[in-house]
C-alpha cells in the first residue's frame, strides 16, 4: 500500500465579489467522494482575501487505483466555494487532476476567481516547498499540527533522482531540477555515452536506458546479452551513496501501461536493473526509495524486429576511361566485404535500443541496376548479403545528381540496401538515404509521461505535466525521375570514411532516414536549422539523427522515433 495525502491549504481570491464580503461555504471531493472538516466550513470572503483550509485532507492508496486507458486512473480533486447567504448564488469550482506517475509535489490550481494551493505527498514523507523529498521521512511521524522533524535530529536532507532516457546527456539536454538547500552535497551522475571500446567489444545491448524492451523470438534463451538495461543517471546528494546492486533502500517495479509487461532479469534493488519484454504495450519503471517513488522511466515493450540487409561495394570498372590500375586505391572504396559486414554488426548496437536489428539477407539475386550496367558486373562474395560490383566511375566517384541510381544499385524490395561508393561531389556528404516509402502520414504524436526525451514539460518534477509531442516524418525520397513510382525500395549509400566508427554512425543515421525519421538538432556544419527537421528539437546534440555529430555523442533513439521507425513498411511487411 502506498498512501498519498492530498491536502488543500488555502484559497487566495482575486476579485470575484461585487458587493463586498460574502459568507461562503467550502466543500471538497476526490473522485466524487467528499472530504474535509466534519462540520460545515464557512468563511467571510472578500476580494484579495486569503482563506486557510484546515482539515481539508484525505488519503489515497495509489497502488489500488483503477486502471483507465492502460494506466492508473487520474485522481480528480474538486473544491467548491458557494455563497452561504440567503438568496446567494455565487458558485466557484476549482478542479485539478493528478496524473500518473504520481510524484510528491506542492502546487496551485488557478481560476479566474482565485488560486487554490495544495500538497500531494506520500504519507510520513516530508516534502519541502522546493518539491524535494526527505530521505529520512520513514523515521518521522505526523502530529495533528503537521509533519514533525526527523528523529535523527540532523538538518533536513532532501533528494532528487533521475533515470534519464537520453545517453549521453550533456548541458544541452539537462532536465529542470529543483533548487537544493544551501550546503547540500553535490550530485552523483552517470550520464556518459557508450564508448568506442564498449561499442566494439560489448554485447548488442551495450547502450543503456533504451526506448524499447524487446520481446525476444520464441525459443530464445533469455540472458544478460538480450535484456534491456536501465540505470539511475543522477541523484543528489551524492552522500546517499546508492549501490549499483544490493541496496535495500531502492527497489525497481514495473507498472503496466496500455497492456505492456516486462519481467526483471537479475536484482531489483540498486541503481541498475535489467528486463526482458513479455507483452506488447508500454510500461513504466518505478524506482522507489524506502517506498516513495523517486524516479520513473517509460518504455515501449515490443517484439524484436529483424530487417534483412544487403551491402554492395562499387569499384571503378576496368573498362571505364577513368580506370587506372588494379592497385590504385582511388579506384575502389576503402572497405572490404568483411569490414562492411562488421559495420552492420556495430550499427545494430545503436538500433537495439529501438528493438530493431539488421541481418545479412540470404538472397543472392542481383537486384535493380541502372541503365548501362548488366548483372555480370555484380559478384556475390563468400559473405552472405555482401556483393561487389564494377561500375562506371560516375556511380562511385563524385556522386551527385545520381543518388537514386547509386543508392538503389543491386537493391531488392523490402530490404535495407546499403551501397558503398568512393566520394561525393560536394566533399561533405558522408552518405544519403535515397529511397524510402512514406507511412501515409506526415507526423506522429506521443502523449506519454515522461515525455519523449524528456522534452519540456517532461512530467517529472519540478516540470509540470507532460504535453503532446508531435514529430514530423520524412516523406518519400526518390532522386532519379526514372525511379518515380517505385515502391518497397529502401536504399542508401555511403562514401569513403576515415574510420569504421564514422561508417557505423552514418549507417545507423541513414537507416533512420529510410525508416522515415528526420533530423534532430542544429546543423553545426552549416550553422543552420537541419534539413528535414523532425520538429522535436530536444535534445539538441545527442540523438542518432543529429545532422553531423560523431558516434561518441549522437547515440540516442527516443520513444517517439522508435514508434515511427517500427511503423515503417520495412519493419512490418514479410521480409526476405
Amino acid at each position: 500500500m502506498r498512501n498519498f495525502r492530498i491536502r488543500l491549504t488555502q484559497v487566495a481570491f482575486r476579485s470575484p465579489f461585487t458587493r463586498g464580503p460574502e459568507r461562503m461555504r467550502f466543500t471538497a471531493s476526490v473522485d466524487g467522494n467528499a472530504f474535509g472538516p466534519s462540520a460545515p466550513f464557512t468563511r467571510d470572503c472578500d476580494n484579495r482575501s486569503t482563506v486557510a483550509l484546515p482539515g481539508f485532507s484525505t488519503l489515497i492508496d495509489l497502488d489500488a487505483r483503477p486502471i483507465e486507458n492502460g494506466r492508473p486512473k487520474p485522481i480528480d480533486v474538486q473544491l467548491v466555494v458557494q455563497s452561504d447567504e440567503p438568496g446567494g448564488s455565487r458558485n466557484i469550482t476549482f478542479r485539478h487532476s493528478f496524473r500518473y506517475p504520481f510524484f510528491s509535489r506542492r502546487g496551485t490550481t488557478a481560476h479566474t476567481a482565485g488560486i487554490v494551493s495544495w500538497n500531494f505527498e506520500q504519507e510520513l514523507q516530508l516534502v519541502g516547498a522546493d518539491g524535494l523529498i526527505d530521505p529520512f521521512a520513514d523515521l518521522c511521524r505526523e502530529s495533528p499540527d503537521g509533519p514533525m522533524e526527523s528523529t535523527l535530529g540532523s538538518p533536513e536532507t532532501r533528494i532528487h533522482v533521475e533515470a534519464h532516457p537520453v545517453l549521453p546527456h550533456r548541458g544541452g539536454c539537462t532536465p529542470r531540477r529543483p533548487a537544493f538547500p544551501a550546503g547540500t552535497p553535490g550530485p552523483y551522475t552517470a550520464t556518459g555515452a557508450a564508448t568506442r571500446l564498449n561499442l566494439a567489444n560489448g554485447e548488442q545491448n551495450v547502450i543503456w536506458n533504451p526506448s524499447v524492451i524487446p520481446i525476444m523470438p520464441r525459443g530464445t534463451t533469455l540472458d544478460a546479452t538480450n535484456c534491456s538495461k536501465f540505470k539511475v543517471t543522477y541523484f543528489r546528494p551524492s552522500t546517499l551513496n546508492f549501490l549499483e546492486t544490493g541496496d535495500d533502500r531502492l527497489e525497481w517495479r514495473v507498472q503496466p501501461l496500455t497492456g505492456g509487461q516486462a519481467q526483471f532479469f537479475g536484482p531489483v534493488n540498486g541503481r541498475v536493473c535489467s528486463l526482458h519484454g513479455v507483452r506488447e504495450g508500454e510500461v513504466m519503471l518505478e524506482l522507489r526509495f524506502r517506498g516513495a517513488v523517486v524516479a520513473v522511466y517509460r518504455a515501449l515493450v515490443a517484439p524484436l524486429i529483424s530487417i534483412p540487409a544487403r551491402m554492395t561495394i562499387l569499384s571503378v570498372a576496368p573498362t571505364d576511361p577513368a580506370y587506372t590500375n588494379a592497385t590504385d586505391p582511388a579506384m575502389r572504396p576503402n572497405v572490404t566485404p568483411a569490414a562492411v559486414a562488421g559495420h552492420l554488426t556495430l550499427a545494430n548496437k545503436y538500433w537495439w535500443q529501438a528493438g530493431i536489428q539488421l541481418y545479412r539477407s540470404r538472397s543472392t539475386a542481383v537486384g535493380r541496376l541502372p541503365a548501362g550496367v548488366t548483372a555480370a558486373a555484380v559478384t556475390a562474395t563468400t559473405l552472405r548479403g555482401v556483393f561487389t560490383a564494377q561500375v562506371p566511375a560516375a556511380l562511385t566517384i563524385n556522386i551527385g545528381g545520381n543518388e537514386g541510381d547509386v543508392g538503389s544499385f543491386n537493391a531488392i524490395d523490402l530490404v535495407a540496401n546499403f551501397t558503398y561508393g568512393i566520394s561525393t561531389a560536394d566533399g561533405r556528404t558522408l552518405g544519403e538515404a535515397c529511397l524510402r516509402e512514406t507511412q501515409g502520414r506526415a507526423t506522429i504524436s506521443d502523449s506519454g509521461t515522461p515525455s519523449t526525451s524528456w522534452a519540456r514539460p517532461s512530467g517529472c518534477p519540478p516540470d509540470g505535466d507532460a504535453g503532446t509531442q508531435t514529430m514530423n516524418l520524412r516523406q518519400n525520397g526518390v532522386y532519379n525521375a526514372a525511379l518515380g513510382g517505385v515502391h518497397n525500395l529502401y536504399a542508401m549509400y555511403l562514401r569513403n570514411h576515415t574510420s569504421r566508427f564514422e561508417y557505423v554512425n552514418t549507417m545507423a543515421h541513414e537507416l533512420g532516414h529510410i525508416l522515415n525519421l528526420g533530423h534532430r538538432g542544429w546543423d553545426t556544419v552549416n550553422n543552420a536549422a537541419p534539413t528535414v527537421d523532425d520538429n522535436i528539437h530536444w535534445p539538441q546534440e545527442e540523438n542518432i539523427m543529429h545532422p553531423d555529430n560523431p558516434a561518441t555523442i549522437a547515440q540516442d533513439i527516443d520513444i517517439i522515433q522508435a514508434k515511427a521507425a517500427r511503423a515503417s513498411k520495412l519493419c512490418t511487411r514479410t521480409r526476405v
